[in-house]
């Protein structure tokens, strides 16, 4: 699965970059009052990526909030085939409509992605493999410093109370990713 995401982080660059010079050769071409080549193969490559991108993301992002994004994508995609199909005309507005969708789309599905690879070198994500939990002997919780609000979720052991840190939690999603990271229904919050 990471394999796939890998792939689909590929693609998605290549819709966001296509998508970027489609618009601005569009444009450009509106500026000028000429019809270049070159243009109708980048609304082509954009068209053409963006599809295999939005089924990626619909086997992908299915348990995310972002879901509705590729599902709406999706419905567009579906009529515009539908259209094609039964010979109708699109408004030349739909097309701009279009292009500046994918574009919005897909650059916060890249600012997203690069977003959390800084989170994750800065060292906010788990740390994955390098801490065990045992439910035997451990229980997961949450310290939160009642002076300062500083929160850090870990593994307190059972016998002896020592506690063995995780990660940093700085807003929900943090604490989301420490409960799916080790698969914890709910952390209890110690003061």
């Amino acid at each position: 699965m990471e394999k796939l995401r890998r792939i689909t982080g590929v693609i998605d660059v290549f819709v966001f970059v296509a998508t970027t010079l489609a618009i601005a050769g569009v444009f450009y071409e509106g500026m000028t009052l000429k019809w270049y080549g070159f243009v109708g193969i980048l609304v082509v490559c954009m068209d053409y990526s963006f599809l295999p991108a939005t089924i990626l993301h619909l086997i992908l992002d299915r348990k995310e909030k972002q879901i509705r994004f590729h599902l709406f994508s999706m419905g567009m995609l579906l009529t515009a085939i539908i259209m094609k199909i039964a010979g109708l005309d699109y408004p030349a507005v739909t097309l701009v409509f279009w292009y500046f969708y994918i574009w919005f789309l897909y650059g916060w599905l890249n600012i997203r992605r690069l977003r959390e690879r800084c989170k994750a070198s800065a060292g906010e994500q788990p740390l994955s493999g390098t801490v065990r939990f045992d439910p035997e002997t451990q229980v997961a919780i949450i310290r939160s410093s009642i002076c300062t609000g500083e929160k850090v979720a870990g593994f307190k052991n059972k016998t002896d109370g020592r506690f063995t840190e995780v990660m940093l939690i700085r807003d929900p999603d943090d604490e989301k990713r420490f409960r799916e990271q080790y698969g914890l229904d709910t952390v209890k919050v110690e003061y």
